[in-house]
C-alpha cells in the first residue's frame, strides 16, 4: 500500500497510523521473512501486539522498519491470541490494479517462500533453546555443588580452630600470637559462612525461574493437545 494512497482514505476507513514504537516480533524472524521474499514485493508484514509490524525497502533499497499501529477497531475483527512470527508480502495498490494476475502469483509464490522461512527459524529457533536450557540446568549444578562444597570446607575449618580455641581455654598456652591468630580464623571463617549463606538464596531463586518455566510449558502443551491433537 503507497502512503498516498493511505491519506486518500475517508478518516472512517483509516485503522492503522504509521508510528516508531517498537516492534515485538524477533528481528531474526522478520529478517528471515524479509530476505527470503527477494524484490517481487516491497515489503513483510507481520501482526504485532496492537498493530502490524513492516520491514520496507526505500528509495535506496535498504531496509526500513515500520509500525503500524492500530487507532480504530472493526467490529469484525477477530480474536489475536499473540503476535504471529509468520510474514506476509506486502504489494502496491497501484501494482495490483495494473496486473492482478501476476500480483497475486507473485503474493502466492512469496508466501510460501516466507512460510519455509519461518519453519527454518523455528527450527533455528529451537535448536538454541534446547541448547540454551541444557547449559542452564548444567550451570545451576556446577553452582550448587561447588557453593555445598564450599560451605563443607568453611564449616569443617571453622569446628577445627573452635575446638583449637576450646582447648586453649582449657589448658592456656602462652603463646598470645597464637591465640589471637585463632580468634582471626574463627571470626573470618564466620564471616565467609554468612556470605555463602547469602548466595546460597539463589537456589530459590532459581527454583522459582525454573517453577515459573514448568508450569508455563505445561500450560502451553496442554492448549496444543486440547487445539491441535
Amino acid at each position: 500500500m503507497e502512503r498516498e494512497e493511505i491519506n486518500k482514505k475517508p478518516l472512517s476507513d483509516l485503522t492503522k497510523v504509521e508510528t516508531n514504537n517498537a516492534t515485538t516480533i524477533s528481528i531474526s524472524a522478520t529478517i528471515y521473512a524479509y530476505n527470503c521474499a527477494g524484490l517481487d514485493v516491497c515489503a513483510v508484514a507481520l501482526e504485532c501486539g496492537d498493530g502490524v509490524c513492516m520491514l520496507m525497502r526505500d528509495d535506496d533499497a535498504k531496509m526500513k522498519e515500520v509500525m503500524l499501529t492500530k487507532v480504530e477497531t472493526r467490529s469484525d475483527e477477530s480474536l489475536v491470541e499473540s503476535d504471529s512470527p509468520i510474514g506476509y508480502p506486502v504489494v502496491r495498490l497501484s501494482e495490483i490494479l495494473q496486473n492482478p494476475v501476476l500480483v497475486t502469483k507473485i503474493v502466492d509464490t512469496n508466501t510460501r517462500k516466507i512460510r519455509s522461512a519461518t519453519m527454518n527459524n523455528y527450527i533455528e529457533r529451537l535448536g538454541n533453546t534446547i541448547k540454551s536450557s541444557n547449559e542452564a540446568i548444567l550451570n545451576v549444578e556446577k553452582y550448587v555443588k561447588t557453593l555445598d562444597t564450599a560451605l563443607v570446607k568453611v564449616t569443617t575449618e571453622l569446628k577445627q580452630f573452635e575446638k583449637e580455641r576450646n582447648q586453649y581455654d582449657i589448658l592456656p598456652n602462652n603463646d598470645k600470637r597464637n591465640f589471637n591468630e585463632l580468634t582471626y580464623n574463627i571470626r573470618n571463617r564466620n564471616d565467609l559462612l554468612r556470605n555463602l549463606f547469602k548466595l546460597s538464596r539463589n537456589i530459590d531463586r532459581y527454583t522459582q525461574i525454573f517453577n515459573e518455566i514448568s508450569n508455563d510449558s505445561s500450560e502451553l502443551t496442554k492448549f496444543l493437545n486440547e487445539s491441535y491433537l
